[in-house]
């Protein structure tokens, strides 16, 4: 295990997450992603709109976004959380 350095620019959060803030987020982490999951679904969904917005863009000659990046398609994925 890997030991934190307390003195370094983090230490305010490294004492934060150590205190009974921490402890009660992992005593409570299974009903905080619970109601966060929704707002992650929807920056997900959020997400993978724009990609698919972007890639249709980009198959369309009199798009500005098209002659910008034509490799850019390549590198953009729909994203998924994991469960």
């Amino acid at each position: 295990m890997t030991t934190m350095d307390t003195n370094g620019p983090n230490t305010a959060q490294i004492e934060h997450w150590n205190s009974r803030v921490g402890e009660a987020w992992a005593a409570f982490q299974q009903e905080m992603d619970a109601s966060l999951s929704p707002l992650g679904e929807l920056a997900l969904t959020a997400a993978n709109a724009l990609i698919s917005t972007v890639r249709l863009a980009q198959k369309t000659p009199s798009s500005s976004i098209a002659s910008s990046s034509e490799h850019a398609e390549s590198h953009l994925q729909p994203y998924q959380l994991c469960s």
